[in-house]
């Protein structure tokens, strides 16, 4: 996993995956997100795209692929509907870490460019 919270070294990984399941029980709970694109291969979530609506644009706010079906299309799947539904006016908008290049290889193959970087750093007491 290439998530800041997965590469932060006083996270452990079950804290991690804890974080991102909770961010999707959000969007369950209505408490964040907007749309959500699932990827099913044989009626098996493979994958999903939480966007959140700003104003007239779209933000990929997390992005998500089952380890066993990485580097089979399904996150440019997804990528790809999100952008059918969209018109030439629409930004789409997605941020990852400078150092996560499988995020920025995939953004990258489908347009997307740097804007700006920036740090997030985490508080540990």
């Amino acid at each position: 996993m290439f998530s800041r919270f997965h590469l932060d070294p006083h996270i452990n990984n079950t804290i991690a995956n804890q974080i991102k399941e909770k961010w999707v029980d959000n969007f369950f709970n209505g408490l964040r997100g907007d749309y959500l694109i699932v990827k099913e291969v044989d009626s098996f979530i493979v994958g999903f795209l939480l966007i959140l609506k700003k104003k007239e644009d779209y933000v990929i706010d997390l992005i998500a692929v089952d380890s066993n079906y990485r580097k089979l299309g399904g996150a440019s799947d997804m990528i790809l509907h999100l952008e059918s539904l969209t018109d030439q006016r629409t930004a789409i908008i997605t941020g990852t870490q400078v150092g996560n290049m499988p995020s920025i290889n995939l953004y990258q193959k489908h347009g997307f460019r740097i804007n700006h970087c920036s740090y997030i750093f985490h508080y540990h007491s």
